[in-house]
This record gives structure tokens, sequence and C-alpha cells, in this order.
């Protein structure tokens, strides 16, 4: 009776053998039906090592944002380049006050409803947004004419006398961004 028990157990230790042999293989080449297991691929792949290198790191990051009063219109500059410089929360922005930098040349703020969509130049067309600018400059006590739309040399002159004062190069006109016209 021993000698049947032996083989009794002994076969069915076998068989459990047998059969977790093979769920264990089923399991690893994945079941019928199935890609694959995480297990598996996870075994399949090879550690990477670096060599770790002391340096310093640079980059540039381009965003989108809105620069605004809260209370007031935003303000889109139009200077192509990296802003350097803006002003502290709390500051108080007025015409002709330096509204922020880029490549650390100042924008201005300028009175006025129209944006600053081109140069203020010799040979440029008449538009409103001359009378903005010459409006602007003799209210500063530069302009000593009457504003009009024409870009003439009393324009030329009086944009060379502010950038004197202010500390920018004087050519007599305006490149587009170096400005921006506000409101309030």
């Amino acid at each position: 009776m021993r000698r049947s028990r032996r083989v009794v157990v002994g076969a069915s230790a076998a068989t459990l053998a047998l059969a977790g042999a093979a769920v264990a293989t089923a399991l690893t080449i994945g079941l019928p039906g199935r890609t694959g297991t995480a297990d598996a691929e996870a075994s399949t792949t090879t550690p990477r090592t670096a060599t770790v290198e002391q340096g310093t790191l640079t980059g540039t990051t381009t965003k989108t944002g809105e620069l605004s009063r809260l209370d007031g219109p935003a303000i889109v500059g139009s200077a192509p380049g990296t802003i350097t410089w803006l002003p502290s929360v709390g500051d108080d922005l007025a015409a002709r006050g330096e509204l922020y930098r880029v490549d650390d040349d100042p924008v201005t703020a300028f009175e006025g409803e129209l944006p600053q969509w081109r140069a203020f130049e010799q040979g440029m067309t008449p538009g409103p947004d001359v009378r903005q600018v010459e409006e602007n400059l003799k209210a500063w006590g530069y302009f000593t004419g009457t504003p009009d739309e024409t870009f003439g040399w009393l324009t030329s002159s009086a944009i060379s006398a502010w950038q004197k004062d202010t500390g920018q190069t004087r050519t007599g006109s305006i490149e587009l961004g170096a400005l921006q016209f506000v409101t309030g």
C-alpha cells in the first residue's frame, strides 16, 4: 500500500511540476490572442550607461504671452528679439516711459490709438500714425511744427533730438517695434 501511495504522490508531484512549467512558458511567450507581456519585454531590455560630464547647460525657450495692465488693454510688441527687461509689478507706466527692453533696446510708450505697423522714416507714405508720433513729440517739446500725417524734415529732426535725450543712436527714424502706442 505504501508503494502505491508513493507512486501516486510522485506522479502527482510530476504532474504539478509539468503544469507549472507549462503555465510559466505560456506567460513568458504570451497566451493565444495576446501580444506578450510587459515582463517579457522588460526582461529583454539591456541597461545602458553613460559618462556623466560637468558642464554648463544653455538653451532658449520661446513662449507666447501677453503683457497687459490689469485694467487696460494688452501691449502687443512687434520688435523681434529677446525681452531683456520688464518693469516690476506695481510700477507706473506712462507715455514717454520705457515699457520694456528687447535685446537691451528700449521700447517707449507713445500715446495713441493706432498700433505701430511700420517704421517711421523719410520717404514713408503719409498716414494717421505719423500724426500720432508728431503729437507725442510736440507734447514732449521736440516737434515745433503742426502735427500732420506727413513725415518731413521737422519730424526727423524731432525724432533725432528725442533719441539724443534718451541715449539712443540718433537716426531721425524709428524702427518697427521701437515704440508702442498705448492709451490711458
